[in-house]
């Protein structure tokens, strides 16, 4: 508890999305709630006969992918958990922090500046060979994006979704799948320290692009050598 009330202290004040944006947000959730409306963990069975589930859905991980779908499930009315193996969320990121401005407006995000570290404008790109190539708003229909304060708006988004009334777990980390009749059904792993097994209708892997969770489930994650771009990032 102490965690969640450091975390809902960096949460922005509470904005009321207009009217018009509200359409998109409908298109962009429905899969969500459909799924809320089949999860075994609402009245039914899962796992062996008679065995109810700790939680409707278990997000592992807590990024902005993670965050954003515990959100929507337990504003569809699911018992959602979400967790994270790290002791704050969104730190120790790897990411460049490029994102439109469109794409927030897609999924209902007001822009709160406080975890917009730039405005962008464009582009250089510099190849070996020493040519220049720029890119301006004018390649991107008059809109390239901002820069985020990742850390920031990892524990903005997280906040939302913990006022959504997600239970949220730092420091705790998944070791395992639970199968059952080639199902997920739960994990296990390992909270502050103690061992932990919980069972849900649905488990979310949101551990990241090579996820360990899935891989766990049977679902290949490996990337290929040639689709990885390998980069360096440093603050100034």
């Amino acid at each position: 508890m102490n965690a969640l009330r450091r975390l809902r202290g960096d949460l922005p004040p509470k904005c009321h999305l207009s009217q018009r944006r509200r359409p998109h947000l409908q298109r962009e959730v429905q899969p969500l709630r459909n799924l809320c409306k089949d999860l075994p963990g609402r009245g039914a069975q899962a796992g062996g006969e008679g065995m109810k589930t700790d939680y409707d859905v278990i997000v592992v991980g807590a990024g902005p992918a993670g965050s954003m779908t515990a959100l929507h499930a337990a504003k569809g009315g699911a018992r959602v958990l979400m967790i994270e193996k790290r002791q704050e969320i969104g730190s120790s990121l790897r990411c460049a922090e490029g994102i439109s401005k469109k794409g927030l407006d897609a999924v209902e995000i007001p822009v709160d500046r406080r975890w917009v570290s730039a405005d962008v404008a464009g582009a250089k790109i510099l190849s070996p060979n020493g040519s220049v190539f720029r890119i301006d708003e004018r390649h991107a229909g008059d809109e390239v994006g901002m820069v985020l304060e990742r850390h920031l708006f990892d524990k903005a988004i997280a906040a939302k979704a913990a006022h959504a009334g997600v239970e949220i777990r730092l420091k705790c980390s998944a070791t395992d799948v639970i199968m059952d009749k080639g199902k997920v059904v739960g994990i296990k792993g390992i909270d502050n320290g103690e061992p932990y097994k919980l069972t849900a209708g649905c488990v979310v892997a949101a551990d990241g692009y090579e996820s360990q969770v899935a891989r766990w489930a049977g679902v290949e994650t490996k990337l290929k050598q040639g689709d990885i771009t390998t980069c360096f990032q440093y603050r100034m």
